[in-house]
């Protein structure tokens, strides 16, 4: 990419097409975590994010960027919803209603409620394992665009689904109160899960939403104190919840804590880096990592970089330097109190000299003496998922192995041993996915949802699901989304 588009006028050009109604959501999937920081404005393990767990974010090249500020993109939620009036005001968990415009809300959101609908395919999704054992698979998108140009219509979804382990098959759940991408969902102490910011096709949202699990619905909890989407949000030891960064143009660095006793959300510390950040990963100690952080130098290129929070001053503090800076990597929180960070597109010295291709490369973070040692994976990859199993091994599953010119999705899958410091390959997927999701359910099992694949020149919205064996070491295919009721 050789033309250099600035975040503001970026946002010039959608604040324009927001203020004339029209939706926008931006062109994603593997191309798109590779350069950030071009954009505020445009989104991007993954994910809707939970601690620990990394999420593809960022930007694209200029081409796509252009197709979007000239309006060649469209959006719309899953179903055609049913006018309803907005009331003024705060909205409580008891009075939810769809989405008014507020401060915190960039701009208007629909004014009119979801109805239940179940997506053919989702990606962008959340998955939170509840107490019970199923799966909460929430929100995303769905759909198909061309790869190329990103000229396309996706929907927005608000629909829900379960996975009950049991039966091994999927069952429509409540829907949210809005429609959303972007978001995070955290499992709280008290079993119900905490849903808060993403986008909606026509601003970034200020606004959460609590699920219960026991009566399967949706309600409103308090506002955000800053619209945020591809934010983190980790829990803390304290029952509170950490939501974290986001891109949302300004006040990137922002954190901010949920209390689940009260419902609100309150300002905490500020990042002394802003660029972005890509994952959060509670540490032994009760302070949290943030990975995937870059800084612009002097010479107008991204550096790596990490930070520290502190829950007990409130603070963020920088960490020791990483090899590589990342972006759709992973984070995750080794049984030994170290941090695996794998994969991602590397960012180092970009815009300038960077390749912004998939890494093999993975590093280890040591707590103890606040340093990074540089690992060796199987195969390069970004926009994956990592997921610790119940003996410490780590599984990578999935993403972009290609490069900036020539993305290759992939089936391939390897597991980290902390035992040996090394990587070996494992069986492969059922079918080539990226940005999917990936749960350890109770059974040692990992439950790989949805995603997208790039076929043809075409990236599309998966709806299949399957299942990795650690004992066996293979997937196999499970349920798929278009079977639930």
């Amino acid at each position: 990419m050789t033309n250099k588009v600035s975040d503001d006028e970026i946002w010039t050009g959608l604040r324009n097409r927001f203020a004339v109604g029209e939706r926008v959501v931006e062109r994603r999937g593997p191309w798109q975590a590779r350069n950030p920081g071009r954009s505020g404005a445009v989104e991007g393990s993954a994910r809707p994010r939970n601690a620990g767990v990394g999420s593809i974010v960022g930007v694209g090249a200029a081409i796509v960027l252009v197709a979007v500020l000239l309006g060649s993109w469209s959006a719309r939620p899953e179903t055609a919803p049913k006018s309803s009036a907005v009331p003024s005001g705060p909205l409580s968990a008891s009075t939810a209603r769809p989405e008014a415009s507020t401060a915190v809300t960039a701009y208007p959101a629909p004014s009119s409620s979801p109805q239940p609908q179940t997506a053919a395919g989702r990606t962008r999704h959340t998955a939170t394992l509840l107490e019970d054992g199923r799966v909460l698979l929430a929100g995303g998108q769905s759909g198909a665009v061309p790869y190329a140009d990103g000229i396309g219509d996706l929907k927005i979804l608000a629909s829900a689904v379960l996975y009950d382990p049991g039966t091994g098959k999927l069952a429509a759940s409540g829907s949210m109160t809005t429609w959303r991408f972007g978001e995070s969902a955290t499992l709280l102490p008290d079993g119900k899960v905490l849903v808060a910011g993403g986008l909606n096709g026509t601003g970034f949202l200020g606004s959460a939403e609590l699920y219960d699990a026991e009566t399967g619905k949706f309600g409103r909890t308090g506002q955000m104190t800053v619209a945020r989407y591809n934010h983190t949000a980790t829990l803390l030891p304290s029952g509170q919840v950490l939501l974290v960064g986001g891109d949302m143009h300004e006040q990137r660095a922002s954190a901010e804590l949920y209390d689940p006793t009260t419902g609100r959300f309150t300002p905490t510390g500020t990042m002394t880096v802003t660029t972005r950040v890509d994952t959060a990963t509670l540490l032994a100690n009760g302070s949290v990592l943030f990975t995937g952080i870059y800084f612009v130098s002097t010479d107008d290129t991204y550096r790596p970089s990490a930070e520290i929070y502190d829950p007990r001053t409130g603070k963020f503090g920088l960490a020791g330097s990483m090899f590589v800076a990342r972006s759709g990597g992973t984070a995750t929180l080794l049984l030994s109190g170290k941090v695996l960070v794998a994969g991602g597109y590397d960012q180092s010295g970009f815009p300038s000299t960077g390749s912004a291709d998939p890494v093999g490369s993975a590093e280890l973070y040591d707590p103890a003496n606040d340093s990074f040692t540089l690992l060796e994976m199987t195969v390069p990859r970004a926009d994956f998922t990592a997921t610790r199993l119940s003996d410490g091994r780590v599984l990578l599953a999935g993403g972009d192995s290609g490069s900036q010119q020539d993305p290759s999705i992939t089936s391939t899958a390897e597991l980290y041993d902390p035992a040996t410091g090394a990587f070996t390959s494992t069986g492969q997927m059922t079918i080539e996915r990226a940005s999917q999701t990936a749960t350890l359910l109770a059974n040692d099992r990992v439950l790989m949802v949805g995603g997208e694949d790039l076929s043809g020149g075409i990236l599309s919205s998966l709806s299949s699901t399957e299942i990795y064996d650690p004992t066996t070491g293979t997937f196999t295919a499970a349920a798929s989304l278009t079977d639930a009721p």
